[in-house]
């Protein structure tokens, strides 16, 4: 199940770094051994998660699993680079490549660190993939991405990236809250570091434009969730499932942060995005920042379609049943996301970005029900165990 999240990271990763996808075959092979400070910093984040899924998908922590992330990283870096040869406003970096790697094998630190403590019982395990609530977080960070990459010289575009950290630190709170072995005097800092060290991964690409913004950011999300305990620890004694109180009282918040983004103005009239697909004029730097704010928004509904998804699979309904109320929501959010996006766009186009949007979302959902599947598994050979036990007490008390 890992590997459906691992491959979602690694394709926003490739969007990411060849935007503005404007091919063309080099007139010779050229590599650069230079870099400066924010590229290297920006590179090695970047592939963190990729290396903190992978060690979490293999389980075990060792330096051969650090290798395999390592040697995983820089699989995904060399093909993304070879693909930049092929961009002539990109130039292809060894030294993209080295940190690339580097990030990854420091996410599979990361997280082996993480699955050692949770086997001394000195940190709770809530960031595998056995709660689905914390995979919204994970799917977060493709957004946080993009919305750093896609800010160009707008900062007020931030204020999107703060209901974005919002959302994901409440998340987190709530999870430590409910799941966690921390003391009434340590949860508070606990929930701080982890909020506001996500945020900071997320926002690394930002982080190098505008550090104070982004930093002053981190630091709310951090004080916004530990603020938010005070509301998931009423609830604590009442609620015997605390997911679906917590995405009732966090999702308004991803809504309006999906119609802010949505309503946004692009940095070219949206009638000059046509369906042939004509990337050649897209150099100019405002052309490539409204690629990424589109691609933003495919982002975004994947993470609806999650969240309605995992609404929908807490209520008392059959599968098919909730599966039907989330297309239909979809569906109709799609809709109406892009006739405000494109009111004076042709109906053709607005056809085919609703179903842009309705795919992504689509496939959100599926993400949830994979992720389902992989929980409820060990729990029904548990109860097919059961009977094969007592059925054999029972043949040897007769005997």
């Amino acid at each position: 199940m890992g590997y459906t999240l691992l491959a979602y990271m690694t394709l926003m990763i490739a969007i990411i770094t060849l935007i503005p996808f404007a091919f063309s075959i080099p007139k010779s092979v050229q590599f650069t051994l230079r870099g400066n400070l924010s590229d290297v910093f920006t590179n090695i984040v970047l592939f963190v998660p990729l290396g903190f899924f992978f060690q979490i998908i293999h389980g075990q922590f060792g330096l051969k699993s650090s290798i395999m992330a390592l040697c995983f990283g820089l699989v995904v870096s060399g093909l993304l680079e070879v693909g930049q040869l092929f961009l002539p406003s990109r130039c292809s970096s060894v030294i993209d490549f080295i940190m690339n790697g580097s990030g990854a094998c420091l996410g599979a630190a990361v997280a082996g660190y993480h699955q050692v403590m949770v086997r001394k019982g000195r940190v709770p395990e809530i960031f595998g993939f056995r709660l689905p609530l914390i995979w919204s977080v994970y799917l977060l960070v493709p957004l946080l991405w993009l919305g750093g990459f896609s800010m160009g010289n707008e900062i007020s575009r931030i204020g999107l990236m703060v209901l974005i950290g919002i959302y994901g630190g409440g998340v987190i709170s709530s999870a430590i809250v409910n799941r966690s072995m921390y003391s009434s005097k340590r949860i508070g800092l606990a929930v701080f570091s982890y909020a506001a060290g996500w945020f900071m991964i997320g926002a690394a690409p930002a982080l190098t434009r505008f550090p104070l913004a982004i930093l002053g950011v981190g630091l709310l999300v951090g004080f916004a969730a530990q603020l938010s305990c005070c509301v998931w620890k009423k609830n604590h004694t009442t609620e015997r499932r605390f997911e679906l109180p917590t995405l009732k009282r966090l999702f308004p918040i991803y809504l309006f942060y999906l119609f802010l983004l949505s309503v946004w103005s692009t940095t070219i009239p949206l009638g000059e995005w046509t369906l042939r697909g004509d990337f050649h004029s897209l150099y100019q730097a405002e052309r490539v920042l409204f690629i990424a704010r589109f691609v933003e928004v495919i982002a975004a509904f994947t993470l609806l379609g999650y969240l309605l998804a995992e609404m929908s699979g807490r209520k008392k309904q059959t599968r098919l049943g909730a599966l039907n109320l989330v297309v239909i929501y979809i569906l109709g959010i799609a809709i109406f996301t892009t006739t405000l996006r494109n009111i004076r766009s042709e109906l053709l186009f607005m056809l085919v970005e609703a179903f842009l949007f309705a795919m992504a979302g689509i496939y959100g959902a599926i993400i949830y029900r994979l992720q389902l599947n992989v929980v409820r598994g060990p729990r029904k050979k548990r109860k097919l165990k059961k009977p094969s036990s007592t059925a054999c007490l029972s043949v040897s008390c007769k005997h």
